[in-house]
């Protein structure tokens, strides 16, 4: 438990500090390691509201929450290639 809120928050700070490939990893480490680690999707609307545009992957369509709707898509896929590699 513990180790999580601190991972929760060294993955918070490492929003405002880290480059966002370096963000990445670590979410994506944090996500195989710890069992539905929410603050991915928190990490997603810090993205979004320092960095965020108005455009969805460069279409034509108005979307604030990209970062953040990446990031529920990686959560979910993350989630169930663990179910299936029998993780649990």
């Amino acid at each position: 438990m513990i180790k999580r809120v601190i991972f929760g928050i060294i993955l918070i700070i490492s929003a405002f500090l880290l480059p966002w490939w370096a963000v990445i990893i670590l979410t994506l480490a944090g996500l195989f390691y710890f069992d539905n680690l929410y603050e991915v999707i928190a990490i997603g609307l810090i993205f979004d509201s320092i960095y965020g545009t108005e455009d969805l992957l460069f279409l034509d369509i108005d979307f604030q929450y990209t970062v953040t709707l990446i990031a529920l898509v990686i959560f979910v896929i993350v989630h169930r290639l663990k179910k299936n590699l029998v993780m649990y």
